[in-house]
């Protein structure tokens, strides 16, 4: 038995402002108060025995407004459901003056009652489910994925467990008695409650439409943005002005975003876009099925079902996972081309998920080379994106799906492939030496490869790296990082001590790892804040080239996690000496020796598994290949060439093509190397190292050479032009070495004067190239 008297009391006061509100509008005495339609809410009720609910109902006229009427409610069913005058629902049986509800208890108080709501001859129902108690609710999500924008199969089950032969142990199933369930998901990017606005043009049913019409202040030609629906979290669109003046009821709305959690249709929306002024209220048709879960972005949730009040734990679910991504030409699949700076070329990507099916997901693309050409991190649209070009040299274009945009909580796919990018008309650049004995930073311009005044530093660095965008140039110290604005010679210090790493490709952060404190920096420069840190310390880093993944390595340690922070490590049987991600973003690549021997390694970047680990004699520096056909790998007295399929596997699995090294001896003898290069363009590799030369190598004809260092000095390390026609090292003899590799000759020695801070000349032993 239940007693409701303040429900009573509730109700009564709701009613009585309902029937005030009505009066209200549909005052006067010209007011169609005629009944032509009664409306109840909600259409179902799911209530144990005993338990009380509430149902409303509402009189409406002919053209849809409110008035005020007397309605009346009745059961069919009074011996397992009665109804009070003003909608009070009981799962069994009123006392006289509606306060307690008795149950029929047993079988005789179990099933479904119509309550009808009338008035004036007009009448609507809703259907009561009387059931024992709802102990526990249990979701069965789809045995298999589901491919995102379908429906989500999901069913619910109910069990008592406190009544007679009932138990935890072996609970009743009920699940027949309580009527409809309703599902929910704990992530709407991945399944939500509604699709919200539909997302494509569907001609059968003209949806969706901006149905209402309204007024703007503007011209033909201009957009209004239909940027706040109230049930549709994350929904916008946009409706064309076909007129001046006017928006034209049921004009096509461009979908921008289709929103996630909608549960009714949205009937309202504000319009405003730029230069236009517009007004108005945008009734909108959309595709919406209540209480059934849609597939929204790929990845993995928990979803659960509820009744008679009741949520069930949640259970897994996958809206079906990207396995394949192929980049090409937007028109065609041509995966190579030739631009001028301004220059801009359309890209598609072609993306399928595990159920093969194409789906339309959001990707983050990414530039190996943003100096030379910039794709916008999420393209043009899901699935497409437009390259500029910036200036001389070459980037390699990829698209990705990962968390936390795209396949959420699974392993993430990187595109299969590559998009080549030439950009012609090369401009001068900068190059920057500096010395870890040395407060100074000097610039060299290579239009004339005279030094430029110097550059005070407030630090003595141990490390350089240039922005991938050219606009920064980035030094470590054990007093802080260092940022020098290329354009202004302006620097800026972070409080994160250490040996700078690697940065995205994107620009936007940085990993300092501090062997003497052993920590680990996440930092994003772009906000000057710590984003994450961890105790240990790196010898080796690469980020994946849509800058959402970064790797690094610490004698056997693997460590792995997002731009902003560690997620976890994986131990390895060998000691690493240095990490590269591969082009796509699929492969990373690391060398190492153990007591089994010294190997390259190839592991997947989607999880770390290992592909194929492959014998080498001793190599240490690695650098992946920017077009994305394997590595190459310092090996005194070789260079080990290690190939992979130019468009890797499917899905977070082995290759079907087993990786190769080969090594090619350098000609040179045994060498201790220092830094290894490789051009934009994929062509030659690079080694500094203890000899007296430069070493190279032509990848695509397999040949060595090398370039005699003028004076028979010895580098330490440098960087090579965006163009990949001259490389700059810094010496011992104070000088910065200009190698042009179309003769390959060491064309010219700059004196940078460097000193420490007694006026002894110093090195340069730190010098980058920005692209």
């Amino acid at each position: 038995m239940q007693r409701v008297l303040a429900v009573r009391l509730l109700a009564v006061a709701a009613v009585l402002l309902g029937v005030i509100y009505l009066s209200g509008c549909g005052g006067g005495n010209n007011a169609n108060t005629k009944v032509a339609t009664v409306v109840i809410t909600p259409t179902t009720l799911s209530l144990n025995e005993g338990a009380v609910g509430t149902l409303s109902a509402v009189a409406e006229n002919s053209g849809g407004a409110g008035i005020a009427a007397d309605i009346t409610f009745t059961s069919s069913n009074p011996s397992i459901a009665t109804v009070s005058s003003g909608g009070l629902v009981c799962a069994g049986v009123w006392d006289a003056n509606i306060i307690n509800c008795t149950p029929t208890l047993g079988s005789g108080g179990v099933g479904q009652v119509t309550i009808t709501a009338s008035s004036g001859g007009v009448s609507a129902t809703a259907t009561v489910y009387v059931h024992l108690q709802v102990d526990q609710v249990v979701a069965v999500p789809p045995s298999s994925c589901v491919t995102m924008g379908q429906s989500v199969t999901i069913s619910g089950l109910a069990y008592n467990t406190t009544a007679p032969g009932c138990s935890p142990a072996a609970p009743c199933d009920i699940t027949s008695s309580v009527g409809p369930f309703t599902f929910g998901s704990n992530d709407f990017t991945v399944a939500a409650t509604s699709s919200g606005i539909q997302s494509t043009y569907n001609s059968n049913d003209n949806t969706p439409t901006y149905v209402s019409g309204g007024t703007i202040t503007g011209s033909k030609g201009q957009t209004c943005d239909l940027s706040t629906f109230n049930t549709v979290i994350g929904a916008t669109a946009t409706v064309a002005l076909t007129g001046t003046n006017t928006i034209a009821s049921g004009t096509q709305l461009t979908i921008t975003s289709p929103g996630f959690g909608a549960t009714i249709a949205p009937t309202t929306a504000t319009l405003s876009n730029g230069t236009a002024t517009c007004s108005g209220t945008a009734t909108v048709q959309t595709d919406i099925t209540p209480g059934v879960l849609t597939a929204q972005g790929p990845g993995m949730t928990t979803v659960y079902a509820s009744v008679s009040g009741v949520n069930g734990v949640g259970v897994g679910y996958e809206t079906c996972r990207v396995v394949s991504i192929m980049v090409h030409d937007a028109n065609s699949s041509n995966t190579s081309f030739t631009l001028n700076p301004q220059g801009t070329q359309g890209l598609l990507a072609d993306v399928m998920d595990s159920a093969g099916q194409a789906i339309s997901p959001t990707l983050t693309w990414g530039s190996s080379s943003p100096a030379a050409a910039t794709v916008p991190t999420f393209g043009s649209g899901v699935r497409t994106a437009t390259v500029t070009a910036v200036t001389g040299g070459t980037a390699y274009i990829t698209a990705s799906c990962s968390f936390p945009d795209c396949n959420i909580r699974v392993p993430a796919q990187y595109g299969l492939n590559v998009a080549t990018v030439a950009v012609t008309q090369p401009s001068a650049t900068t190059v920057y030496a500096a010395g870890t004995n040395s407060l100074s930073l000097v610039p060299i311009s290579t239009s004339s490869n005279t030094a430029g005044t110097a550059i005070t530093l407030p630090f003595a660095p141990n490390s350089i790296i240039a922005d991938p965008n050219g606009v920064y140039v980035y030094l470590g110290s054990s007093s802080g990082l260092m940022r020098v604005t290329v354009s202004s010679g302006a620097v800026i210090t972070y409080a994160v001590d250490g040996t700078v790493l690697a940065i995205t490709p994107n620009g936007q952060y940085v990993l300092v790892s501090d062997s003497t404190g052993n920590n680990i920096s996440y930092l994003n420069v772009t906000t000057a804040t710590l984003a994450g840190t961890t105790a240990n310390s790196a010898s080796s880093s690469a980020y994946t080239p849509d800058s959402m993944f970064n790797e690094w390595v610490s004698t056997t340690k693997l460590g792995f996690g997002l731009p902003t922070g560690f997620i976890s490590s994986v131990m390895l049987p060998y000691t690493a000496n240095a990490l590269d991600i591969s082009a796509q973003g699929g492969l990373t690549f690391l060398t190492g020796a153990s007591t089994m021997g010294n190997e390259v390694d190839v592991r997947l970047t989607c999880d770390q598994s290992e592909d194929q680990a492959l014998s080498a004699s001793n190599p240490t520096l690695l650098k992946a290949l920017p077009n994305g056909s394997g590595a190459v790998a310092a090996d005194s007295p070789n260079i080990d060439v290690v190939s992979t399929p130019a468009t890797l596997s499917p899905g977070c699995m082995p290759m079907t093509t087993v990786p190769t090294l080969t090594p090619y001896d350098l000609g040179a003898g045994a060498f201790t190397a220092q830094q290894l290069l490789v051009s934009a363009d994929s062509t030659r590799a690079w080694i500094v190292s203890d000899l007296p030369q430069l070493l190279s190598f032509n990848v695509p004809m397999l040949t060595p050479s090398s370039v005699a260092l003028a004076g028979g000095t010895t580098a330490f390390n440098g960087g090579i032009t965006a163009d990949g026609s001259r490389v700059y090292v810094g010496t011992n003899d104070g000088t910065v070495h200009e190698i042009d590799t179309a003769s390959m000759t060491d064309a010219a020695q700059i004196a940078v004067g460097l000193k420490d801070g007694n006026g002894n000349p110093v090195p340069p032993n730190l010098v980058t190239v920005i692209p």
